[in-house]
């Protein structure tokens, strides 16, 4: 076993909050230590400015450090201080932090120390995900971020299309896979929660930040091509936070459009409890994005026991042979012929298609199924090392 393992990320890693990253390193945090690993987190953070501890809960204090901007803001900065201090007691760095400048500097410490490091990348280097900020992040990629990932010991990617795209994004480092996963605490909590009452004969919903990558606009105007017999059948809800007020007024103008007003409703952010019983009380999840690995919040709608309809392009063509969720293309033409053939299945269908969900999300995809296979990638790369 070794000494410490450290989490390398930005914020205060609030496992309730709509980021799947600070989920990810909360729950291999506490799973880690279960097992007897000392685990550490550090974290930039734009809202310090000295190193702070600030204790989460019983599983988790954070080291806080500022942001990291310049190659000179590190070699004199608290946290080259801290590592200098502690480098002993480390033994691995995984870092989920992407498209920050802030890990460079940190991760050439590492080189240089003889500390070896990985990078969980969470699906961030996808070609959808350049487009949003072509300029900006082609630049990051080429300055930093490419170098950065294959000077590290390995790329944790989490799912196999993800690692094409890792290869095509120009990754030369070893490549592991190891899954999204869903706290098994919090499956209990999903499957155990009481629904509420929703309006509609069928309720599909959708939880997350809505932003374009999420392709909602392709989802509402699939729904707007319906034929009336499908369309005045369905509900769609959408929980999550509109950041992007521009994405926002673009789908509301959608929703004019087609005449949607009756058939599409934003329910604003939910949380812990809330979003549980949300998702206890639809029909269907249906997750359509661009590109994505398989969110936390298609895992929650399957701890829910829900059927999904889902976009190939969220990675889930290698779970099609199990059989509980309709896969679309991510285009409005092609969701909606989606949405009719889930429609078109007897309710018994759809109720062996959602245990389906529930059993697959607690073989495959819960941490105390998996983490044992983060701790093989662990002792892999300190092998290498050695």
């Amino acid at each position: 076993m070794g000494k410490k393992i450290v989490f390398f990320t930005h914020g205060k890693v609030n496992p309730h909050e709509e980021s799947g990253m600070s989920r990810i390193v909360y729950y291999r945090t506490k799973y880690l230590k279960r097992l007897g690993y000392d685990v550490e987190v550090i974290s930039v953070f734009e809202d310090v400015d000295h190193h702070e501890i600030f204790t989460r809960d019983e599983i988790l204090s954070v080291n806080l450090f500022p942001r990291i901007y310049i190659p000179l803001g590190f070699k004199h900065s608290e946290l080259k201080k801290y590592l200098d201090a502690n480098r002993g007691d480390i033994d691995i760095f995984d870092f989920n932090l992407m498209w920050f400048y802030d890990k460079v500097p940190v991760g050439k410490y590492l080189n240089q120390e003889g500390i070896p490091y990985i990078v969980t990348t969470h699906c961030a280097y996808s070609k959808d995900k350049i487009a949003h900020k072509p300029l900006k992040k082609n630049f990051a990629k080429y300055s930093y971020e490419l170098p950065f990932l294959n000077r590290s010991s390995g790329v944790v990617a989490q799912t196999p299309e993800e690692l094409s795209g890792l290869r095509s994004f120009g990754v030369s480092a070893h490549i592991y896979i190891y899954s999204n996963e869903i706290d098994d605490d919090e499956i209990s909590a999903i499957s155990n929660s009481e629904p509420f009452q929703l309006d509609g004969l069928l309720k599909l919903g959708w939880v997350g930040n809505i932003t374009p990558v999420k392709n909602l606009h392709n989802l509402i105007k699939g729904i707007g091509i319906l034929p009336e017999s499908y369309r005045n059948h369905i509900k769609l809800y959408l929980v999550g936070n509109a950041k992007d007020k521009a994405y926002k007024e673009r789908l509301d103008k959608l929703i004019m459009e087609y005449k949607l007003e009756d058939n599409v409703v934003f329910l604003g952010p939910k949380y812990r409890e809330d979003k549980y019983r949300f998702l206890k009380s639809i029909d269907c999840y249906i997750h359509t994005s661009t590109s994505e690995n398989i969110s936390l919040a298609v895992l929650e709608a399957m701890a829910a026991g829900k059927p999904l309809i889902i976009s190939r392009t969220s990675e889930v063509s290698y779970l099609y042979k199990y059989d509980f969720f309709v896969m679309v293309e991510p285009w409005y033409d092609h969701i909606a012929e989606g949405i009719m053939n889930f429609m078109d299945l007897n309710s018994k269908e759809r109720e062996i298609m959602g245990m389906t969900a529930f059993e697959i999300v607690k073989s495959k995809f819960s941490v105390g199924v998996l983490i044992d296979k983060y701790v093989n990638i662990v002792n892999q790369v300190l092998n290498r090392r050695e």
